[in-house]
């Protein structure tokens, strides 16, 4: 993950978050650093995604972030090509995304098949409704790049009372309160499906809280 973020030639900063970790996150996140200044390593007990978000975010001093779970990564020139197709007139520019299993399965979701266009507050919540028994394609999967500037002015941050799709309501208040959520004809991040993965295990109550949300 980290040493496919330092290869995008756009960033400037890599902002890491140790959730309360005992396998050794911080060391390993030491050893990735390429001497560029770049990389910075913040730890917290452990909080959950939410409140791990927050932090890295709080600390971004650049005009734009973007968030990168520790077992993904970024395909190589995924944010110059993002940049290049998205334009100037967004506060979320987003990608696809590719689910990729160990046993070399996997599938992807593509919001947009063709020329960028934006996503709409209805179609984006519309487009988190999943199939019973087909992959999961819900659009709160995308990780788009996000302009700083929205975000702290709309005071918008990720909902701690969320264990589960954290990421889906914060980009539904988002889109709530105006923002541009642009979509571009490309994939560039890739999610690891690996077993047991927070993504995939959930009680009743995370869902009651969801709900909540909704």
């Amino acid at each position: 993950a980290l040493a496919s973020a330092l290869a995008q030639a756009e960033v400037a900063e890599v902002v890491v978050v140790d959730d309360g970790s005992s396998d050794g996150t911080a060391a390993a996140a030491h050893a990735c650093d390429d001497g560029s200044g770049r990389l910075r390593i913040l730890s917290q007990a452990n909080g959950g995604p939410s409140l791990a978000r927050n932090l890295g975010v709080r600390a971004v001093t650049s005009p734009a972030w973007c968030i990168l779970d520790a077992d993904d990564l970024f395909e190589a020139g995924r944010l110059g090509r993002l940049l290049s197709q998205g334009g100037e007139d967004w506060d979320m520019l987003s990608d696809g995304i590719r689910f990729a299993a160990a046993d070399g399965s996997g599938h992807e979701i593509r919001p947009v098949i063709g020329a960028a266009r934006e996503l709409t507050l209805a179609e984006f919540v519309r487009g988190n409704i999943p199939r019973r028994n087909a992959p999961r394609r819900e659009l709160g999967f995308l990780q788009p790049l996000m302009r700083t500037a929205f975000f702290r002015d709309n005071g918008l941050e990720f909902d701690v009372t969320l264990r589960l799709a954290e990421d889906y309501a914060l980009f539904s208040e988002a889109l709530a309160l105006g923002a541009r959520f642009r979509a571009v004809d490309a994939v560039g991040y890739v999610a690891n499906i690996t077993p047991g993965s927070l993504t995939h295990v959930h009680g009743p109550e995370d869902f009651d809280v969801l709900v909540d949300f909704d």
